[in-house]
């Protein structure tokens, strides 16, 4: 009697592209813009992403009689943690932290991941031509590929 093998393949998909979004634009603001410069239709999701008890809000473009399937990520988000009273203190401090959805790239305010649909160099070239993008930059970096693969919607 033979024995079964198999074989776990650990890569991760990372077959999509990243841009790098710098802008201080409101993420709604950014996503009215960009339906308007690049014909796209960002609608925000119907539940924000939530990563370490702190909600990141996005958007989706998704249109599969085209093929296209676009997220549009903000990147930083702010937690308020609550310190109880206690003899020491006398009242209740809120502390705000910082977090990050890609912590390399924190100073990136919002990450357009493209899994189907128009090219990062197209988009690029489209982006660079407004004010209100002040820089725009594909990520080509696998560590940050990967942890983006997770965040599948």
């Amino acid at each position: 009697m033979g024995t079964k093998r198999y074989l776990l393949e650990t890569d991760l998909d990372t077959d999509f592209e990243v841009l790098a979004l710098h802008t201080s634009l409101p993420g709604f603001k950014l996503a009215f813009l960009l339906n308007q410069w690049i014909k796209s239709q960002f609608r925000r999701a119907p539940q924000d992403l939530y990563l370490q008890q702190t909600a990141f809000e996005y958007y989706l473009w998704e249109d599969s009689q085209q093929g296209i399937r676009c997220t549009l990520f903000q990147n930083k988000s702010q937690h308020e943690e609550t310190q109880p009273t206690n003899a020491l203190n006398l009242f209740e401090v809120t502390l705000t932290k910082e977090v990050y959805l890609l912590a390399e790239a924190k100073s990136v305010p919002y990450l357009l991941k493209i899994n189907e649909g128009p090219s990062a160099h197209d988009l690029k070239k489209s982006l660079e031509k407004h004010p209100q993008i002040s820089m725009c930059y594909p990520i080509e970096d696998t560590r940050i590929k990967g942890q983006l693969n997770i965040l599948n919607e």
